[in-house]
């Protein structure tokens, strides 16, 4: 039997990244903002001031050698920010990313740097995301950017949000930044971050309108000018609006042939719609809905995988098998923006199902479980069945390699995204969703599925026992 591989073998710690965002969150609250999660977050916009909004972008390239100059960083990269906004804009709300070869104390310094020089400036510092991505960068190395978003002229850098919010009581802005980490070491495919930061934001309730991307790294101009171009490309796709595109060359900072492509998305939703979780009841049920890949997370320990396998394999194998891992990892992050929404003149189960749909889940890094419980209220538990839905094809590759519990926590196992919904409407849910939007995209099956319900707990998460699961 092969060693089993876990995280930390790929040179990734999952406690050491959740130590450090309950640091920045503590860091955070500490300076008085409120700090739930670094996903994203939203603030107030409205129709009698200027509903033209760009994103300015800074990044820097940043060797960190003590807390102090990480602290310094921040604050510079925030004030680098507001100097590149157009003249005459007006700062409304700011994110930051960082990424590194591990995740440590510099990384809260730099959070805290952005969130004081915000603070300062007086801009509400909306969300942020570190990323831990071994062998992308130099030892010392770690980039970091700055996302700015303002209000001001019309120009062909902003985008009008009136047509958006009209009609809404009381409309807000909502954001999230992220990265496609070291899935760019398979594909360099901009449509990961852009589905991705859309269900991040799609997952509160908020519709995607428009993006900005960071695209960085040690390869050629050449290279980073085409992901910005396919940045700009999978914008037009998805109907939303490409505000900005930074693209820098580091080779200070990332390791040779390295890259990453990070961005943010924008949405807007009206307050009595966002969607928070503190609807949901007892007796409430999960309904997944399916991916065909890993999406954008785990891939440190995906490529580790591969190599073992490739290394475990006869030889006149490797070749063909290394294309067909490949071509798994490779799928694009599946996104659910029609589902949810709408398209083609079929209605979204945000608005057919309104009022029943308590809660929802992008199912990213950490599983399941992680994401899931984030919209569970105290004294409650969801109990989630395993293998509901078909587990992606990569994953049979992985199986003789990583064990069960950690393929659970690592990945999302065939569930992309999750409605909680009230029981009187689930098998409706699923049944819409499977007669209009499961072949919706070319190739992908987003099959709906019952996957679990709410129930009374202490602890917020749980797979249903094995013993109870068993098929006939």
């Amino acid at each position: 039997m092969s060693e089993m591989l876990t995280y930390a073998d790929a040179g990734v710690s999952i406690k050491a990244q959740n130590k450090v965002n309950e640091k920045i969150k503590a860091s955070l609250n500490e300076l008085g903002l409120k700090s739930d999660g670094q996903f994203g977050g939203a603030i107030g916009v409205s129709e009698t001031e200027s509903t033209h909004i760009g994103i300015s972008c800074a990044s820097m390239d940043v060797s960190i050698d003590s807390s102090i100059s990480s602290l310094e960083s921040g604050k510079g990269t925030l004030k680098k920010a507001l100097e590149n906004m157009p003249f005459g804009a007006e700062p409304i709300a700011s994110l930051d990313y960082i990424a590194g070869p591990n995740m440590d104390d510099s990384v809260v310094k730099f959070a805290t740097g952005v969130a004081i020089g915000s603070i300062e400036n007086g801009v509400p510092i909306v969300g942020g995301e570190s990323a831990q991505m071994p062998g992308s960068y130099l030892p010392k190395g770690k980039d970091v950017f700055v996302h700015l978003i303002h209000r001001g002229r019309a120009s062909t850098n902003t985008i009008d949000i009136a047509p958006y919010i009209e009609g809404m009581e009381q409309p807000l802005l909502v954001a999230s930044t992220d990265g496609t980490g070291t899935k760019t070491d398979i594909v360099r495919q901009a449509i990961d971050i852009t589905a991705h930061g859309s269900n991040d934001i799609s997952a509160v309730g908020a519709k995607p309108i428009a993006a900005a991307f960071y695209v960085a790294g040690n390869v050629s101009d050449g290279e980073l000018m085409q992901i910005a171009k396919d940045a700009a490309y999978t914008c037009d796709d998805l109907g939303i609006s490409c505000l900005d595109i930074y693209v820098e060359h580091k080779p200070d900072v990332y390791a040779p042939g390295k890259v990453d492509i990070a961005g943010t998305l924008i949405g807007v939703v009206d307050a009595e719609n966002l969607i928070t979780g503190e609807n949901v009841v007892e007796g409430n049920v999960i309904v997944g809905l399916a991916t065909d890949g890993i999406m954008t997370n785990g891939y440190s320990l995906a490529r580790k995988v591969k190599d073992k396998q490739l290394a475990d394999c006869r030889p006149e194998e490797k070749e063909q098998l290394e294309n067909d891992i490949i071509t798994e990892l490779s799928r694009p992050h599946v996104i659910y923006r029609d589902i949810l929404f709408g398209a083609d003149e079929k209605e979204g189960i945000f608005t057919k199902f309104n009022g029943k749909i308590n809660a929802t889940a992008h199912i990213t890094g950490g599983g399941q479980k992680d994401n899931i419980e984030r919209m569970v209220p105290g004294g409650l538990c969801a109990e989630v069945e395993k293998g509901v839905l078909h587990y992606p094809k990569i994953i049979d590759y992985m199986k003789p390699y990583v064990d069960d519990d950690d393929l659970f926590e690592a990945f999302n196992m065939g569930v992309g995204f999750t409605v909680t919904v009230d029981e009187s409407v689930a098998d409706e849910v699923v049944k819409y969703v499977n007669d209009n939007f499961r072949y919706a995209l070319d190739g992908v099956d987003r099959q709906a599925a019952i996957i679990g319900q709410i129930k009374e707990g202490s602890e917020k998460f749980r797979y249903k026992p094995a013993a109870t699961t068993a098929k006939a």
